[in-house]
């Protein structure tokens, strides 16, 4: 059974109050087993080209410029997708602000678009990492 791996991360909070974000962000990478097991020997190998133990998550606002460039040009030499969705919190009705930051979270176009395009074939599993 192939399997699409998913690697899913957001930024910003849910909260309102004045000291909340602006924005919330969801971005994510999709690919198949082969690009996931290849993403992991590039990962592994930027590590020890940076000197960053095997079981330390990389955090690009913690990481400098040089590993950030370096992460990324492994990334996007392979066949991944991304996508990343975007909210101005700002502009939501205050009595719908919960319900529509949980509609992007779980019920975007983009996010529908992943999952459809695979259950239509019965040999796929997911796995949200």
């Amino acid at each position: 059974m192939n399997k699409i791996f998913i690697y899913l991360d957001e930024s910003g909070d849910l909260g309102f109050n004045k000291g909340s974000s602006k924005y919330f962000v969801i971005s994510f990478i999709a690919m198949d087993t082969k690009t996931n097991l290849i993403l992991k020997r590039k990962i592994k190998k930027v590590k020890k080209r940076h000197k960053i133990g095997k079981d330390v998550e990389i955090k690009a606002n913690k990481s400098n410029h040089s590993l950030r460039v370096d992460v990324l040009k492994e990334i996007c030499s392979l066949p991944i997708e991304i996508y990343s969705i975007t909210t101005k919190k700002q502009g939501i009705n205050k009595s719908l602000r919960y319900l529509v930051l949980l509609w992007i979270a779980c019920d975007h176009p983009h996010f529908s678009y992943i999952v459809s395009r695979y259950t239509t074939k019965s040999n796929y599993d997911y796995h949200i990492i």
